[in-house]
């Protein structure tokens, strides 16, 4: 058997992780980024603005990837619309 698990890739739950570490991701960084900036200017915004820039940067990366939006549900077996679709056959 092969040791690598099977991940669905349009699965919600990975695609809100995904999401939800691309802003948090961003957050953290361009917040960093705007601190270290601060103290080598000896300012006390840029972190705000780099906190700002990082949300903004993780929510374009999840409309550039393809995260947001309504996807169709896939339908399984014991779908109602399976059935009905069945029974008028």
């Amino acid at each position: 058997m092969s040791d690598k698990p099977n991940y669905d890739p349009d699965s919600t739950y990975d695609s809100g992780m995904r999401v939800f570490s691309y802003i948090i991701g961003g957050i953290v960084a361009w917040g960093l980024i705007g601190w270290f900036l601060d103290n080598l200017f000896e300012t006390q915004w840029l972190v705000l603005v780099g906190i700002l820039m990082g949300a903004a940067a993780g929510f374009y990366l999840t409309k550039v990837h393809g995260l947001t939006g309504s996807k169709p549900a896939k339908a399984s077996v014991g779908h109602p619309a399976h059935n009905r679709e069945e029974a008028e056959q």
